[in-house]
């Protein structure tokens, strides 16, 4: 006899809020929870908006697409698209002006409480204090709660 919670689903919503952010659409394809892990075929969150208590709404044409499989060991490929560098910069609560776009491609591996994750970062037309990068490429690694830059590069 089988035993345990196992489900299979598909999940589309769009104007998903969550604090001062809003996700335009919402779309889960091929998902299945086997009692033990979640596997994702595709997991796309397109369009932000923000709202911070203190100024007006901006609207972001953002792309987050993860495929992979989360819980006890985890595997999986995260893609950001058109992320805004001045959003992460207040999310952060970072000191510096910032702005800019930036994508990148992440494997996630490991334990959900002790992530591995490997990947890259492109960074456009980035302001940082008001001086323009027109590029920056990061390469990276985060492995036993260790962040260790492997390659960059900066064209101004």
């Amino acid at each position: 006899p089988q035993t345990g919670l196992s489900i299979a689903f598909n999940l589309q919503g769009e104007d998903w809020v969550w604090q001062n952010y809003r996700i335009r659409q919402v779309r889960i394809a091929n998902g299945q929870f086997n009692g033990n892990a979640l596997s994702l075929s595709l997991a796309d969150l397109q369009g932000l908006v923000y709202q911070p208590p203190d100024r007006p709404a901006q609207s972001y044409d953002a792309r987050l697409s993860f495929s992979g499989q989360m819980g006890g060991g985890q595997t999986g490929q995260l893609r950001a698209e058109a992320i805004p560098v001045g959003l992460i910069a207040d999310v952060l609560n970072l000191p510096i002006p910032m702005a800019g776009s930036a994508e990148g491609t992440f494997t996630l591996s490991g334990d959900v409480l002790n992530p591995d994750v490997a990947g890259t970062i492109a960074v456009q037309n980035i302001y940082l204090n008001q001086r323009e990068i027109k590029d920056l490429q990061i390469d990276f690694s985060y492995y036993n709660q260790q962040f260790r830059l492997q390659d960059w590069t900066v064209v101004e």
